[in-house]
């Protein structure tokens, strides 16, 4: 009999401004695999990225952070594998997802596996509907994370072929 693989903790934390259309992308993905209920995969929406958020993000062995990246002429999705970051540019509530991780360094002695999967987002002008690129890009990342949530692990060394996948994004 094989050993069972240790299935990792995975958070997914989506930021971005919903007032202010494809910026919202990110808090959209993470409030639909929040709705998975999943119970590897967990998620988290907020307006912007907060030093109160290294708690929690402490907790889990993988994170991505979803936003949107403002573009005239990308389409794709952009994923990055993150490094800490000690750099801050201000002294204000808000943080970059590097320093988040470097706090966790910090404070928890742990090193966490990070990704930013930038969603191109052609539109920033006030409204709550999403640019055909941006709404196209997030239903990619959302089979993207459905992959994630089957694999139970990381995404190191994965191969995507998102247009083979099902449409089974919503599926809990």
């Amino acid at each position: 009999m094989e050993a069972e693989h240790a299935r990792q903790k995975i958070l997914v934390i989506g930021y971005g401004n919903t007032m202010r259309s494809d910026d919202g992308v990110g808090r959209y993905i993470a409030e639909v695999v929040q709705d998975w209920n999943d119970e590897y995969v967990h998620a988290l929406s907020h307006h912007q990225l907060m030093p109160e958020l290294v708690d929690t993000i402490a907790q889990y062995d993988s994170v991505y952070f979803v936003d949107a990246f403002q573009t005239d002429d990308h389409t794709d999705i952009v994923i990055e594998k993150l490094i800490a970051k000690q750099e801050r540019e201000s002294m204000n509530h808000t943080a970059t997802p590097e320093y988040l991780l470097w706090l966790v360094h910090v404070l928890y002695k742990k090193n966490i596996t990070a990704w930013i999967v930038k969603i191109p987002a052609p539109n920033m002008e006030f409204g709550e509907r999403f640019s055909s690129v941006t709404h196209q890009a997030r239903d990619s990342a959302l089979d993207f994370f459905t992959i994630v949530r089957k694999q139970g692990n990381h995404a190191d060394g994965m191969v995507l072929n998102l247009s083979s996948l099902p449409d089974e994004r919503l599926l809990k």
